[in-house]
């Protein structure tokens, strides 16, 4: 019932793009950290833009192995935004689609039926169409069960007119600018809290990539998939922009985005002597966007974490978290080590009561010999490495 939904944390429902890099499956991470300590409560997940079903494997896959097998997933809207935005998901994860998924919207309308009012966040990591259709569809539903929206993206305060409007340069929002128009609105309208953080406050406190390789150390399949996928995409683009800006090669890469670029946005320092390979994937820098907007949805680490301008809008608290300004973060080095230690915990969470073996994936004829001459404790049957009793297998570097 919905008393039991707000014991277990905050509800939340999620709206994700989930495919498109690193970052939205690491939301994932941190949401799983968060819901082991009762302080949040995912309700559902809804994967939006083509292929949707594509997306929507890999989210179930992420939060399966993440021990979240109680949080159901939802195809929501599949219209393409004009980027031509294209899912690359981890490496074979989404070649079979043995699941089936509920319409996003149904699994909105029921899970909000479902709650105590006023007692849902909503965390968008997408564009705002789901949200804009679930108000369209259920508005009833909308303005009585949602306590707050929670936005990946930027808007500004119109102090004169008393109005926030979606910052059209943001990535999400312009996917599909009609639909945060209309949330940004409706929440104005309703008197419903928005928490809006945007990529400059990501800019203002950015991990080390070599913090992956920590992660990929708890031996976690997903952890390992991560550091894999983000050290391709980084070869990737170091080679896109060290191209001229009219070779094919580039892709839809902006002119601007050349070396000097890249060096200067991820903190790269070079100099005659730097391995320049291997400055980028330890020294260089690794915002973590949609971590930061999952960590928003917790007011005890807005208020201490975060320096939010807050506006007042008919008498409805709206806070923004990132300008070109100033970033909005209070303090770095408490934040990302925040971030680091839920991420980390929330691998380590998942693999409880798992131990793999310190010399040979196989037990060894040695060892197979001792256990047929005397008997087994339960310590030594411990060793022994199973997933649903098959023997666990490292995954290859094939991201």
């Amino acid at each position: 019932n919905g008393k039991d939904k707000t014991s277990a944390g905050t509800p939340l429902i999620v709206i994700t793009d989930i495919g498109r890099d690193i970052d939205d499956a690491l939301a994932l991470v941190m949401l799983s950290s968060l819901k082991k300590i009762f302080i949040l409560n995912p309700l559902a997940v809804i994967v939006t833009l083509p292929p949707l079903e594509d997306r929507a494997c890999l989210a179930r896959t992420v939060l399966d192995s993440l021990g979240m097998h109680d949080v159901p997933v939802g195809l929501g809207t599949d219209e393409a935004c004009p980027s031509e935005i294209t899912l690359k998901p981890f490496n074979g994860i989404t070649q079979q689609n043995p699941f089936y998924f509920e319409r996003g919207s149904s699994l909105m309308a029921r899970t909000l039926s479902e709650a105590e009012d006023k007692s849902v966040k909503l965390l968008c990591l997408a564009n705002l169409k789901d949200i804009s259709d679930l108000i369209i569809k259920q508005e009833a539903l909308f303005r009585t069960k949602v306590k707050e929206v929670v936005i990946m993206g930027g808007a500004s305060h119109l102090e004169a007119r008393e109005q926030l409007v979606p910052d059209e340069a943001a990535s999400n929002n312009s996917c599909d600018l009609t639909a945060a128009r209309h949330v940004y609105a409706e929440c104005q309208q309703h008197s419903i809290p928005t928490t809006t953080i945007s990529r400059y406050a990501a800019y203002g406190c950015p991990l080390l990539v070599s913090f992956l390789d920590g992660l990929k150390k708890t031996n976690h399949l997903l952890a390992g998939e991560i550091h894999n996928s983000n050290f391709k995409s980084m070869q990737q683009l170091w080679k896109k922009v060290n191209m001229p800006s009219w070779m094919p090669g580039r892709g839809k890469l902006p002119a601007r985005c050349n070396r000097e670029w890249f060096l200067d946005f991820f903190k790269v320092k070079v100099d005659d002597s730097t391995d320049l390979l291997r400055e980028i994937l330890q020294g260089s820098a690794l915002y973590l966007y949609d971590s930061l907007a999952t960590l928003t949805c917790v007011d005890a680490y807005v208020d201490f974490h975060f320096t939010p301008k807050c506006c007042m809008i008919a008498g409805t608290v709206h806070r923004l978290i990132g300008t070109p300004s100033s970033s909005g973060v209070a303090n770095i080095y408490y934040l990302v080590n925040e971030m680091e230690g839920l991420l980390k915990e929330a691998f380590n969470l998942s693999l409880e009561g798992m131990h793999l073996h310190t010399n040979k994936w196989e037990i060894s004829e040695e060892v197979d010999n001792e256990r047929e001459s005397k008997p087994e404790s339960s310590a030594e049957l411990n060793k022994e490495t199973s997933f649903g009793g098959e023997v666990y297998d490292e995954k290859k570097d094939t991201v």
